[in-house]
């Protein structure tokens, strides 16, 4: 199905030669078939044609661009795309489709283009679909917040100039001054898919503008793909696909390396005076490695357990040997002393032995001088 104009042509091919079929509506907005046949009632072809009413309303269509260039007076191509639709929902072509600025000391001027049939530079669109683009003011600074009002006169109002309108809220940036890497995780099954995002901002810690290259990045072990940075939008560059309206897709993945343990990216951010940017993650084993890894350990802790536990005994034997030298020499010290003590007391009898003799002898011989005195 094609979107038409009331007096569009097309042209079939008929012996080789084209023959420029013309087609009109009655006025009235709708679908209409058409079967083109030939003199002898050959059919040809079949067709479906749909005939738009007046344009009732715009809409935003595919963003491309939410942060432009500040500080230039290029214009600045595929900001945005807007559907204008008639009552019944269909397309309209044909329209003069303007933009107004919010701040005209950032964005000077802007226009739509009706793409019917044409290939805007960021993607095809369909018709019915106007492509935008706006010209910003040398002196736009990074920062600046700024709405475009894009519209189209409405056909409905005739007693004055009236708009049918939409908006898309921008933002000015500059260029990419300060980059970091991120990683979507600290640690990587081998070979899992794995997305590095490099955040930007401006000279002035803003947003840079969208559309700028991102950074060239390699890494210290072999990666499942290389490294392929999208380019910048809204501040960052990631390592996923991502289409021109900024939809993010797998389409081609990155994936981590297939050896364990620790990886790093690093590059440089592509800037006038280029600085070095990295970031380092970790591969873990796989899953056999890991139970490897975790029974050799469990192995080496049961032998130091097991030494442990030999040495404890050596202590402990070494222990009781002490012990029972201790306790032999506390006997003999014993049996030495009880010889000594029945040695000492041997000699003290004796002794008293003798003492009580001498005391008899001294008695006797008192006692005999007693006499003598006496007598």
């Amino acid at each position: 199905m094609r979107w038409l104009k009331k007096t569009e042509t097309v042209a079939y091919p008929t012996a080789g030669t084209p023959v420029v079929v013309h087609v009109w509506s009655t006025g009235v907005a709708g679908t209409a078939t058409l079967t083109t046949t030939t003199t002898s009632g050959l059919t040809l072809g079949t067709d479906t044609f749909t005939f738009h009413g007046d344009v009732t309303k715009l809409a935003i269509g595919t963003v491309y661009k939410s942060v432009l260039q500040a500080g230039t007076a290029s214009a600045i191509s595929d900001v945005v795309t807007v559907t204008a639709k008639d009552a019944g929902d269909r397309a309209v072509t044909g329209l003069t489709v303007g933009i107004v600025s919010s701040d005209a000391t950032q964005i000077s001027t802007g226009s739509c283009t009706d793409n019917l049939g044409l290939a805007g530079a960021t993607t095809a669109v369909t018709d019915g679909t106007y492509l935008c683009s706006v010209t910003p003011v040398v002196s736009s600074a990074s920062g600046k917040a700024v709405t475009l009002t894009i519209r189209t006169v409405d056909p409905a109002v005739t007693t004055s100039t009236a708009y049918l309108t939409t908006t898309h809220a921008v933002t000015m940036g500059g260029a990419v001054s300060t980059v970091v890497l991120t990683l979507d995780k600290a640690t990587y099954e081998p070979g899992e898919v794995m997305t590095i995002t490099a955040t930007a901002k401006d000279s002035s810690g803003n947003t840079p503008y969208d559309g700028q290259s991102g950074p060239t990045l390699t890494s210290n072990k072999q990666l499942g793909a290389s490294i392929s940075m999208s380019t910048y939008r809204g501040g960052n560059s990631i390592s996923n696909t991502r289409s021109s309206a900024g939809v993010v897709s797998n389409t081609t993945n990155l994936f981590a390396p297939a050896a364990a343990g620790k990886f790093t990216i690093n590059g440089r951010d592509g800037q006038t005076t280029p600085a070095e940017i990295s970031v380092s993650a970790t591969v873990a084993d796989d899953a056999a490695t890991a139970a490897a890894n975790a029974a050799s350990d469990a192995a080496a802790e049961a032998i130091d357990a097991a030494n442990a536990a030999t040495d404890a005994a050596n202590l402990a034997a070494e222990a009781a040997d002490a012990a029972t030298v201790a306790a032999e020499e506390a006997r003999d010290a014993a049996d030495a002393a009880t010889a000594a003590v029945e040695e000492l007391a041997t000699q003290v009898a004796t002794l008293m032995a003798a003492l009580k003799a001498q005391i008899t002898t001294l008695a006797n011989t008192v006692a005999k001088i007693a006499k003598k005195v006496k007598a």
